[in-house]
């Protein structure tokens, strides 16, 4: 696809998504981190009882941080300035 035709391909989603004018639509980021958070202690929780039925305290709040940063970079890219 030529870049005519990636253009042409924008300008025909914006206009079938309802977009107005030359104005871009941005994330709720407050709302996509907070379900990233959400569904990263749900998944944390479940994934500390997945091999041990009776998981420490700190197994579980380990599992939920780690569930939480993987969701957390499935939706949000680090900016390094470039």
């Amino acid at each position: 696809m030529n870049e005519v035709e990636r253009v042409n391909r924008i300008w025909v989603l914006r206009r079938d998504i309802g977009l107005k004018g030359n104005g871009m639509i941005k994330a709720k980021t407050h709302k996509v981190l907070e379900m990233a958070i959400e569904n990263g202690i749900k998944y944390g929780y479940r994934r500390a009882y997945k091999h041990d039925d009776d998981p420490s305290e700190e197994a579980i709040k380990q599992a939920i941080m780690e569930a939480i940063k993987t969701e957390i970079y499935e939706w949000f890219v680090e900016d390094t300035g470039l």
